[in-house]
């Protein structure tokens, strides 16, 4: 569904006129939406990308929210482009358990390794301004801007944007069972999609909301 679709939906869901709307602006439910894509999104991280990471022999440890984006959710698998090879993941704690002196050791990257929300590091270093490796990475999607903008994951799940959208106007407006009516409709749809994104389903599930 493109956002114009999705707006449209959330108004007849608002009981509005989406040409005369009385109590919400187009504004409003634009707002809404792009809320419920950035929640679905941040629970999900259904947003997998990749981007090429220039080796730095002087940089032990890159801030993801330097080098990537503030929008980074979590990091993924690295690939190292020079020995055609995937590296393990783990943490800095792994390696002290194991020798003390593992920042001195030298050689290709073998393991990508994460420190608090930001910082993550290639080990072993290798030393010198050489090479590149592809990370991937979960981010938070741009917001829906133009109206032919359509969300980036299957169109099943879009509809938990409206249901987002209604709680979010609703909890405004204090009508709380309308709004934990639309709540648990939105996280019925996004419990499906995290399944999807898991791979747990092949496929979208259907989600009908003719009954509203």
């Amino acid at each position: 569904m493109t956002k114009a679709a999705l707006v449209a939906e959330v108004f007849r869901r608002l009981a509005e006129s989406s040409t005369t709307p009385v109590f919400y602006t187009e504004a409003q439910i634009e707002a809404a939406l792009n809320a419920g894509l950035a929640e679905i999104s941040d629970a999900t991280e259904w947003n997998e990308q990749w981007q090429t990471i220039d080796l730095l022999g002087a940089r032990p440890w890159y801030d993801a929210r330097t080098v990537i984006g503030t929008s980074t959710l979590s990091l993924g698998a690295a690939f190292h482009e020079e020995t055609n090879r995937w590296m393990v993941s783990g943490r800095q704690t792994d390696l002290d358990r194991g020798d003390a002196r593992w920042e001195r050791v030298p050689g290709p990257p073998q393991r990508v390794m994460t420190a608090g929300l930001w910082w993550f590091s290639y080990w072993p270093r290798i030393g010198s301004d050489t090479g590149t490796v592809k990370q991937y990475f979960t981010a938070l999607p741009a917001d829906l801007d133009e109206d032919t903008d359509e969300p980036g994951f299957p169109e099943p799940y879009h509809y938990g944007l409206v249901e987002y959208a209604v709680y979010d106007l609703k909890s405004q407006e204090g009508e709380t069972t309308m709004a934990l009516q639309a709540w648990q409709a939105y996280l019925l749809v996004e419990a499906s999609l995290q399944a999807f994104v898991d791979g747990r389903l092949s496929d979208p599930i259907m989600l009908s909301y003719g009954h509203h």
